[in-house]
């Protein structure tokens, strides 16, 4: 199979993969994700989604402290976050940098050595008061151009505001380097140990895929993303082709039966085998954690096309 259009994605604090939904829904192109997820109940629905084809989760890490980003230098288009924002959030203590969640230098680190041509961030809007400049300026240091904005779920059509700031980076000077060098390092994708039963296993990752060639391929070149982003100004189709649907596997809507299934929301079902009681309380409290610290896709795809038509001039 012939992966040269995909691009390659870092998802760090994953949860459902409402940033990756976005960034697919904006580029109107497919994905490859090397997932890191501390949270078992939102890796197994990574990896459900991985075991139906619905994501193209390429490997799952459970702690981004010890990440191997040296074993990836070079070989992400992308690198996505949702960071904890307790540190930042008026519901917290806002202990900022103090608070032990507080993992923007972990990530600063992986951006370093990964060096992706795109940074993608999301957190609270509480942020911009409280550890935003340090971002910014950790990012300017690092040769990216930032662009940040609020941006609410309220703007595509949701029933509650849910305003959040969304922080876009792009490095020309690391684009002009990996066209003269080539886009991976001599190791290509190969430092990544694919997944299977991560969850079951205790970590231990295994391969997931289809055999259908996706294997690393040391030097392939990636292409350039187009100057200008696929399907205009009009927001993607939520269907997406059946990206994140659940097919047979619902099992337990998180709102109330008959409640219409919006544009803007993550699918409200969950894969039933996930090891959690799913129907029991555990589970639904598991649920309503996964989306309450999400990212409404639609949400982070307005975000995306805004800042990247600002950084543009659009």
């Amino acid at each position: 199979m012939d992966n040269t259009n995909d691009i390659t994605v870092l998802s760090l604090c994953t949860g459902y993969g409402g940033l990756e939904l976005g960034l697919h829904r904006a580029l109107g192109r497919p994905l490859r994700v090397v997932a890191v997820e501390i949270e078992a109940f939102a890796a197994a629905n990574l990896v459900a989604k991985a075991e139906e084809g619905k994501l193209a989760i390429e490997a799952l890490y459970p702690d981004l402290k010890t990440f191997p980003a040296e074993r990836f230098s070079g070989c992400f288009d992308y690198i996505l976050a949702g960071y904890p924002c307790q540190p930042f959030s008026v519901a917290g203590k806002r202990k900022g940098e103090a608070d032990e969640r507080h993992l923007w230098p972990f990530i600063r680190d992986h951006i370093q050595q990964i060096r992706p041509l795109f940074v993608f961030l999301e957190n609270v809007a509480g942020h911009l008061r409280l550890g935003f400049d340090r971002v910014v300026r950790d990012l300017d240091e690092l040769g990216y151009t930032v662009e940040a904005g609020l941006f609410t779920a309220a703007e595509v059509g949701a029933p509650h505001k849910r305003e959040r700031l969304f922080i876009l980076a792009y490095s020309q000077s690391i684009r002009a380097m990996r066209k003269s060098n080539g886009f991976c390092g001599e190791n290509g994708r190969q430092g990544g140990t694919l997944l299977r039963q991560s969850i079951e296993s205790g970590g231990e990752l295994a391969d997931t895929r289809p055999d259908d060639g996706r294997q690393g391929q040391p030097g392939q070149q990636q292409e350039e993303l187009p100057e200008e982003l696929s399907g205009g100004d009009k927001l993607a189709n939520a269907e997406l082709q059946g990206l994140y649907e659940r097919g047979q596997y619902q099992t337990r809507q998180v709102a109330r039966p008959g409640e219409t299934q919006y544009d803007w929301e993550e699918p409200r079902t969950v894969e039933s085998g996930m090891g959690r009681a799913v129907d029991g309380f555990a589970g639904r409290v598991d649920e309503l954690r996964l989306l309450g610290n999400g990212v409404v896709p639609a949400q982070a795809e307005l975000a995306f096309r805004t800042l990247y038509g600002n950084m543009n001039n659009e």
